[in-house]
């Protein structure tokens, strides 16, 4: 099987195929714009910058491809990391939320919290990054990309963590839950399939290994701090439900 191309980060990229692109659209004169085809599948570069920004989330929402691939490769956000600290920030916040329901000792473990938070984000990324490289060597179909698009990928994908605040104030019900944590788990594996043309049990395995890893970190580190003292909850407050992996 042909290998894809490795994309390049100076090029845009075919939001149908992923094939790497040159240009969006072409300026003739002043006034007049070509939108740019690609050569490869000979559909538009990329049709979503002729849309308004609500179109492409509910794509989004969707779980399109091509929406992910404009945000991602297209859309010029140069703060996708932003995206990613404040979901840090929710799933934080929600877990100090649980965890003060059953402890007195709120500010500590406020900050205890966020370093398991961060620790756990930090080997999640990490596991992502060691099993992509090892699908690519592996699977001839995948297509070698950068280190930071991976990571901007899946921190796309990770936006239904937003939700988690929101159901807070509505009410944490389980079936809510469950919810928020479906929705995240399937737009990390579209928004990874988006970027790296893997199979969805491919892209599924790699979401699913690098939660795995930062689930075990986090439940490891959070009962040892328990059971020294630094968090005054229980562990296992924090980890009922994960908002973040």
């Amino acid at each position: 099987m042909m290998r894809h191309p490795t994309l390049n980060e100076s090029y845009y990229s075919c939001i149908e195929c992923g094939e790497p692109a040159e240009c969006l659209y072409k300026q003739y004169r002043s006034n007049g714009l070509k939108i740019s085809y690609c050569t490869r599948c000979e559909h538009p570069v990329d049709k979503y910058i002729e849309y308004d920004a609500t179109i492409i989330f509910l794509d989004a929402l969707l779980q399109k491809q091509a929406a992910y691939r404009h945000i991602i490769f297209n859309g010029g956000f140069k703060a996708i990391w932003k995206l990613g600290v404040v979901c840090l920030l929710c799933d934080t916040f929600t877990r100090w939320t649980r965890c003060s329901l059953t402890s007195r000792g709120a500010e500590q473990d406020l900050y205890t919290i966020a370093f398991i938070s961060v620790l756990e984000t930090f080997i999640f990324y990490c596991g992502i990054l060691c099993l992509s490289v090892l699908l690519q060597n592996v699977e001839s179909s995948v297509k070698k990309v950068s280190c930071s698009s991976t990571v901007d990928a899946v921190m796309v994908g990770s936006y239904g963590q937003l939700l988690a605040i929101a159901a807070l104030i509505w009410g944490n019900s389980y079936i809510s839950t469950m919810l928020i944590v479906a929705l995240t788990i399937i737009s990390q594996v579209q928004a990874y399939r988006a970027i790296s043309m893997a199979s969805m049990f491919s892209a599924t395995v790699v979401i699913a290994g690098g939660t795995l890893c930062s689930h075990v970190t986090g439940v490891l580190l959070s009962e040892a701090l328990s059971n020294s003292g630094w968090l005054s909850c229980p562990h296992t407050c924090l980890h009922h439900v994960s908002y973040f992996t």
